[in-house]
């Protein structure tokens, strides 16, 4: 969800409260307490210790490649995978492949794989596509130590 949309959101669901809510403006902390509500409900809301974690934790970003083409950024391997997949499917001639497979020469999550085919036709080599999926971490601030 972007910012606009949860921003969005949490004006809706504000809105919502205080439009069907019984509570006169002479309560407002009892109108603030449902409003609280409604909004932890909707999962808009984090306590300290979460925002902390979320804070702390590593910021992957999957990139989607031909032949060093960048096709596109994802939060998600699985994501990448697909549109590099779709890709594949829309190039190679229809009923020529048998079996899509990710193969890769390093083991670990920052490991890059690429998109493998096993052709349908008998005797088939298995081949690379030249499609990759590549984690790449996400600085949060800037480091001048790493230019060096």
């Amino acid at each position: 969800m972007s910012t606009s949309q949860e921003i969005r959101t949490v004006a809706q669901t504000l809105a919502a409260v205080a439009l069907g809510s019984s509570v006169t403006v002479r309560e407002p902390y009892r109108l603030a307490g449902e409003m609280a509500e409604r909004l932890h409900e909707a999962g808009l809301l984090l306590t300290p210790e979460k925002a902390a974690e979320l804070a702390a934790a590593p910021r992957v970003i999957y990139r989607a490649s031909h032949d060093s083409i960048v096709m596109g950024r994802y939060t998600t391997r699985e994501a990448a995978q697909a549109h590099c997949e779709a890709k594949v499917r829309q190039e190679e001639p229809e009923d020529s492949i048998a079996h899509l497979s990710w193969w890769t020469d390093d083991i670990g999550d920052d490991a890059e794989y690429e998109l493998c085919i096993t052709p349908a036709s008998p005797g088939g080599l298995i081949r690379g596509t030249g499609y990759v999926v590549t984690a790449l971490d996400v600085a949060t601030e800037y480091d001048e130590e790493a230019d060096e």
